[in-house]
């Protein structure tokens, strides 16, 4: 948020020094009219940032790189954008496929360094994996993070290690013991003893 809007500062300083120098050299109108032209100009182009490329000061075109500024419309783009709109749109969806893929895809390069050169892919393996992503992992980190944020809204230093303790000291062995119950359950190996 920082950096956008140091952009935006800079942004809006260098159109009124452009405008400034323009204005002074094209018309015979007083420095004190010629700021406030430009600081009212300024403005507009502040707020239009993201419609405007061009202005006419005294009839000369003024253009300015829009997209240098705005952090939003270059990120928008492509696959990241695509995928930034969904974790807009639907995100407890979004994040749960995508720890399922990332599941699937470390189980089957965990198989593909330790596979003998006469075995295969154990593919059952990797569903279980990537199934614990999708139904148990993504849903449960979506709520975790979410509350931890509203819990500890600031991202000081100290907040920051409180979060990290407390993901280390609550979510961590939980999840884990969540994760070789389901495991061992889903292969047939706990049985539960009185």
């Amino acid at each position: 948020m920082r950096g956008s809007a140091a952009r935006k500062s800079f942004a809006k300083s260098h159109v009124l020094t452009t405008l400034t120098t323009r204005l002074h050299l094209s018309s015979g109108m007083s420095t004190g009219a010629q700021l406030a032209k430009g600081k009212q100009q300024a403005a507009t182009y502040g707020r239009n940032v993201h419609r405007q490329d061009e202005f006419r000061v005294s009839g000369m075109p003024v253009s300015f790189p829009a997209r240098s500024y705005s952090s939003s419309t270059s990120f928008k783009s492509g696959f990241l954008g695509w995928y930034l709109g969904l974790l807009e749109s639907r995100p407890l969806l979004t994040k749960s496929a995508t720890s399922s893929l990332i599941y699937a895809a470390a189980d089957l390069t965990s198989q593909g360094i330790t596979l003998q050169p006469s075995g295969s892919f154990d593919l059952i393996r990797t569903l279980r994996m990537s199934s614990y992503g999708l139904l148990i992992l993504g849903p449960s980190q979506h709520y975790w993070f979410n509350y931890v944020s509203k819990l500890l809204p600031t991202r000081e230093v100290v907040t920051t290690l409180k979060k990290i303790v407390m993901g280390q000291a609550i979510y961590g062995p939980c999840i884990n013991t969540i994760f070789f119950s389901y495991n061992a359950t889903l292969q047939g190996n706990l049985t539960l003893r009185p």
